[in-house]
């Protein structure tokens, strides 16, 4: 299946190949990929697909978040802080759900 797709593929866009045991790749070009079925990834830049239970972990990102605020009031600092702080939050149980 993985040649016939490849095949269609070649057709329309430039096929990197099926990734199901992780590698490389490449920006512009289609991989078969899909851990609930078939999918076409297809990256803006470079990278590498881990395969399900590699012992490889992708780097957490680094997340830098600074409040500017005039007057230096404590009170509201913090309030700024909080705020970002539930709204990272969500962003990240979000995130794990749609994962």
């Amino acid at each position: 299946m993985t040649n016939q797709l490849g095949g269609l593929l070649g057709n329309l866009l430039p096929f990197g190949g099926a990734r199901a045991n992780g590698g490389p790749v490449r920006p512009g070009r289609a991989y078969l990929v899909g851990e609930r079925g078939p999918e076409i990834f297809r990256p803006d830049s470079g990278g590498r697909i881990l395969p399900n239970g590699s012992k490889q972990e992708a780097a957490a990102p680094q997340i830098t978040i600074n409040i500017q605020g005039t007057g230096g009031d404590p009170r509201r600092v913090r309030q700024a802080a909080s705020q970002a702080a539930v709204q990272l939050a969500r962003i990240v149980e979000k995130g794990r759900r749609d994962a």
